[in-house]
């Protein structure tokens, strides 16, 4: 079922994170959204060559620094590789689950990904949208519940330890007028900073090490916030998992705020080991 027409909500411009983007990346941001190729899970074709030709005076170049400055937003994510690129809010805003077969088709979408990463950080966004609206009827389809219990990862969180991107390591000349880079390169060294886990990191942004340890401020500070959590078995996991990722995905900026998040989702998503001598805490979670 082929896409005629796009919902494109006008409270964009009001939103402040959108206003600061710059207009390169606004309008690619809006010609993906209509771009023919788009489909009901929110992924379209990704080929700067041919997006560039739909606009007068604008290369694969433009494009591809348009695209870094939304990815490091987290408004879209690209896989090179598969060529295809997602755009995470899509079904959120679209409406199409409250559409009559509407989402049989994002099904056929979901399954016509290609990209492992973008697979994941879709159903991290079906399961948002179930958890703040349960009762629509497309739940009820088998072929969608089977999605909600497909592996889930959230883009945003992944791509906040890095500043610009997950894919791209954007430096300051490669951004559209306007926009500003936090971090301008990544290291993938497995060397253990001096001083171990109490000195601050670099702001290029490093790979993890087996030896690391969180701050005790900040075991401190989850041991409030969470004191059901087995932080010893949670860590063990946490760097067993950072050590096994490949490239960029294994590249963080602030190792502490990555591990909290990290410690916070597997509250929230059910997969955290548990202190079973800690004083029981409330259900309800929702960061």
């Amino acid at each position: 079922m082929a896409r005629d027409r796009a919902n494109i909500r006008v409270d964009m411009l009001s939103n402040t994170d959108y206003r600061d983007l710059g207009l390169a990346a606004q309008h690619l941001y809006k010609l993906l959204l209509i771009h023919p190729t788009l489909n009901y899970a929110g992924v379209a074709d990704w080929r700067p060559g041919r997006i560039a030709k739909i606009t007068r005076g604008v290369t694969a170049d433009d494009v591809r620094a348009a695209a870094k400055e939304l990815q490091a937003g987290s408004y879209i994510y690209v896989d090179d590789e598969t060529e295809e690129v997602f755009i995470r809010s899509f079904v959120r805003h679209d409406g199409l689950l409250s559409r009559y077969r509407l989402p049989i088709a994002m099904a056929n979408a979901y399954a016509d990904i290609s990209s492992p990463e973008i697979r994941r950080f879709f159903v991290h966004e079906l399961r948002r949208i179930h958890e703040s609206d349960p009762g629509l009827k497309c739940w009820e389809e088998s072929r969608v519940q089977s999605i909600l219990r497909e592996p889930h990862e959230d883009m945003k969180a992944i791509s906040q330890g890095i500043g610009y991107g997950i894919t791209y390591a954007v430096t300051s000349d490669e951004l559209t007028p306007g926009a500003t880079a936090t971090t301008t390169a990544t290291t993938t060294s497995n060397t253990p900073p001096a001083g171990g886990g109490d000195k601050k990191e670099s702001k290029r942004g490093s790979r993890i090490f087996e030896e690391w340890a969180p701050k005790q401020t900040t075991t401190e500070g989850i041991s409030k916030e969470l004191p059901q959590v087995d932080q010893e078995a949670e860590l063990r996991k946490f760097i067993d998992h950072f050590l096994a990722a490949p490239g960029q995905k294994g590249v963080k900026l602030d190792w502490d705020a990555t591990y909290r998040n990290w410690v916070r989702n597997s509250i929230k998503y059910g997969t955290a080991s548990i202190n079973e001598s800690a004083p029981k805490q409330l259900k309800g979670f929702d960061f």
